[in-house]
């Protein structure tokens, strides 16, 4: 295994995946979807790029997104949410301000979904890491079950690369049998040019998020 996978914690891990508990109560869920849920081609994306001039990465989200600092984002947390949820999101979001590089939060406020990015000291991976990577999230998943009534299903992980990029995306549905809520968790690992990010993607919608996956420069 790499470097990163040796030295990254497995709390590190569990926190990440523990920011699936997102937003539920500021949620219109009734209403019809945003045409870039169904988005298939990056021909079709619409949006515009926010520059992380720290690490000299271009991302690019639909337009509905804003910047939030960690402290505004646990704010907003504060104002829907309270409870255990609230704590594990913001407990979440501290641990991931605290690991090694930088931390963004983005937020769609109109459907309550996520977009968060960690820049990580970089790391080559393999397939084969990439399968220790979804076995480490896989443990997680299911020290959560032991402790929460929360059921954790994977809905695909992939694996695409070559000497010069790596990208591994995982999306797991969760289900809270308790209040009958689901919610979709997206993360990717992204290795490209000297650098490495982690992006996860929360929301009660199953996205295709990978039309603006694609458009970042890296």
């Amino acid at each position: 295994m790499r470097v990163m996978i040796i030295k990254m914690k497995n709390r590190y891990l569990l926190s990440f995946y523990l920011l699936a508990l997102c937003l539920t109560s500021c949620l219109n869920v009734g209403a019809e979807l945003k045409k870039w849920f169904e988005i298939e081609k990056i021909e079709d994306v619409e949006g515009k790029y926010h520059f992380l001039s720290d690490d000299g990465i271009k991302i690019y989200l639909p337009s509905t997104f804003k910047e939030y600092s960690s402290s505004e984002y646990i704010k907003l947390l504060d104002s829907v949410s309270s409870g255990k949820p609230y704590t594990f999101e913001s407990s979440a979001i501290e641990t991931l301000r605290d690991l090694k590089g930088n931390f963004y939060i983005y937020f769609d406020k109109d459907y309550g979904i996520t977009y968060t990015i960690n820049t990580i000291p970089y790391f080559p991976f393999s397939k084969r890491d990439a399968s220790q990577i979804l076995g480490l999230i896989r443990l997680n998943n299911e020290k959560i079950t032991e402790k929460e009534n929360i059921e954790f299903t994977k809905i695909t992980a992939k694996y695409l690369g070559n000497k010069q990029q790596q990208i591994f995306r995982a999306i797991y549905k969760i289900d809270y049998p308790v209040t009958d809520l689901s919610l979709f968790s997206t993360a990717y690992f992204i290795s490209s040019k000297g650098k490495t990010v982690m992006i996860k993607l929360s929301s009660i919608y199953d996205i295709n998020f990978d039309p603006f996956i694609q458009k970042m420069i890296m």
